[in-house]
């Protein structure tokens, strides 16, 4: 029994360090989500190329039911330029987020009063910081006064 105690510590010691790598892997892909939300509502260009990578894009489906595929500088121009209505009072929901060695993906639900969106984030940690290489954003109306995009 003796011998095994060794081996056993080392187990342990070893899940433990790899559960602190997790659990700051984890708050530092929410924070990225999350500052994508705080440099959209203040119209913050430099934080939004900050957390971006440069050849990520955005896409959805539009109220036409066409397939848009965004350069984000054009969807950071976009959220930057519109008038403060343009991200209107919300509910915001962390519902997973999922990290593996340098690649993580998020799923953010947004609710409003018409209609809810939900962001699925894809990002790669590059250097010493994640990056969101990908948006993909799904609306669903919750009333009929939902406009859509």
């Amino acid at each position: 029994m003796k011998s095994t105690l060794p081996f056993f510590l080392l187990i342990l010691s070893f899940t433990s360090v790899s559960g602190q790598e997790s659990t700051q892997q984890y708050a530092s892909v929410h924070s990225t989500v999350e500052n994508y939300f705080i440099g959209w509502k203040a119209k913050d260009v430099s934080l939004l190329k900050e957390i971006f990578h440069d050849s990520s894009t955005l896409k959805f489906i539009d109220r036409d039911s066409t397939y848009q595929n965004v350069p984000i500088q054009q969807h950071i121009k976009d959220i930057t330029t519109q008038s403060a209505s343009f991200l209107p009072p919300h509910h915001r929901d962390v519902i997973n987020i999922h990290t593996f060695n340098n690649g993580a993906s998020a799923v953010v639900k947004l609710s409003f009063n018409t209609f809810e969106v939900t962001d699925f984030f894809q990002l790669l940690k590059i250097g010493n910081q994640w990056k969101i290489v990908s948006k993909v954003s799904v609306s669903r109306p919750l009333s009929k006064d939902f406009r859509g995009r």
